[in-house]
């Protein structure tokens, strides 16, 4: 009797926690998860940061760490938490941001209260430094006798190199970036919506992602009309065990299955109308 008893509990309690955390599949792709960390452990989207150029893999490190850390967002690409987690970022030049994010249980919603989550202010540099910046910015990482570049520009950033020899160092970009953007001189702040949803629902969302191709997608999905106003998309997803990541335009010419996944997962953020897709 005490072994039925048992017994009886336990499916309970599995009942229950199927329902809780509705259990699903990933097809194979994305990224393994990194088994040890080394410095650059603070970065979003680290499984990339080897993969991309080394700029867009810069642009990364600075600039997420910039726009996430507003919003008061983990690092989702280096450890598993326990359940998984898919996030959904959009920004552009001249809109407000959102980050929308998807557990079995609900979705979360983070929006801001204005375009500029920090300000860049070119006078905190002295005018060496702007000039530095200036060249970084167009021209990051200058390599010495780079083939790629032609001769006439590469003998100009050489002679640059051979007098500022710290223009090679990552961490001096790193240091001018940070020494221009500010915080606003009202804090930034944003709001935080948290929704329910149904198993079903997640059941849904997710099969539209394992069959949008979604985890086999390259990186950078390119448009070919992209918006004037840079605004784009940045799916991720960690599902305990691999991680993924995509970025694309708010346009309609990418991969159709895949934009009508994101859509329909911000549709159930009830924030479908505040989105423009091109």
């Amino acid at each position: 009797m005490k072994l039925f008893s048992f017994i009886l509990v336990t499916l309970i309690l599995s009942c229950k926690n199927h329902d809780k955390y509705p259990e699903v599949t990933f097809p194979d792709g994305g990224y393994e998860l990194p088994k040890h960390l080394d410095k650059d452990s603070i970065f979003y989207f680290y499984p990339i940061k080897s993969i991309e150029s080394a700029n867009d893999s810069f642009h990364d490190a600075f600039y997420g760490n910039l726009f996430l850390g507003a919003f008061g967002e983990p690092n989702i690409s280096t450890k598993s938490f326990g359940e998984p987690i898919f996030r959904l970022i959009y920004e552009c030049s001249t809109c407000i941001a959102y980050i929308i994010t998807l557990t079995p249980t609900e979705i979360v919603v983070k929006k801001g209260d204005r375009v500029d989550y920090a300000k860049r202010d070119d006078s905190l540099l002295t005018d060496l430094e702007n000039f530095h910046l200036g060249t970084l910015e167009r021209n990051f990482p200058i390599i010495k006798g780079n083939p790629k570049v032609t001769f006439y520009r590469q003998h100009y950033l050489d002679s640059l190199i051979d007098l500022y020899p710290k223009l090679l160092d990552p961490n001096y970009l790193n240091f001018l970036l940070a020494k221009v953007f500010v915080p606003c001189k009202t804090p930034f702040t944003y709001t935080t919506t948290k929704i329910s949803i149904s198993s079903e629902e997640y059941q849904h969302l997710i099969n539209m992602l394992n069959e949008s191709g979604y985890w086999k997608m390259p990186i950078h999905i390119d448009c070919n009309n992209a918006p004037m106003d840079g605004a784009g998309f940045t799916l991720e997803a960690n599902t305990g065990s691999k991680y993924n990541i995509t970025k694309f335009g708010s346009c309609e010419d990418g991969p159709t299955n895949f934009i009508r996944a994101c859509q329909e997962l911000v549709k159930l953020a009830k924030i479908d109308n505040k989105f423009m897709w091109k």
